[in-house]
């Protein structure tokens, strides 16, 4: 004889499955870019910088690339760089540039979903090119 799951275990089992799937996606906030905050001023990373968002691989900015201001939203400065792709890679992977706030690496832009997604904020030094060198 075998045993029968009632059917209330299997919804439940369902719904944890969604939870858990769910729970890898980042959260996204929505964050129109303004572009008038932008700067053709270039800036290089001095150190060498780890980035992480939650459920995301580290990301590792390169010490030394060049990075341009090209707008700002709520939670700060938007960089993009030519130098080294940023990418968030959780459940979905995406491209991104970086959000600099106070001298702390903030989290990522998704440019096409214009999102925000937060990271650990991490110290950043952006220096002007041509600075110190």
């Amino acid at each position: 004889m075998t045993k029968s799951i009632p059917f209330i275990h299997l919804v439940a089992a369902g719904a944890l499955a969604s939870l858990v799937a769910c729970s890898a996606q980042q959260i996204k906030t929505l964050a129109p870019l303004d572009t008038n905050t932008a700067s053709d001023l270039p800036m290089v990373l001095t150190d060498a910088v780890v980035l992480k968002a939650k459920n995301a691989k580290e990301t590792n900015l390169r010490a030394g690339t060049r990075w341009m201001r090209v707008g700002s939203i709520e939670q700060g400065d938007v960089y993009d760089s030519n130098d080294q792709v940023v990418i968030v890679n959780s459940f979905d992977v995406h491209e991104a540039s970086l959000v600099v706030s106070d001298g702390m690496a903030v989290g990522y832009f998704l440019n096409v979903e214009e999102t925000f997604v937060e990271a650990k904020p991490v110290k950043i030094s952006l220096q002007a090119k041509g600075v110190g060198e």
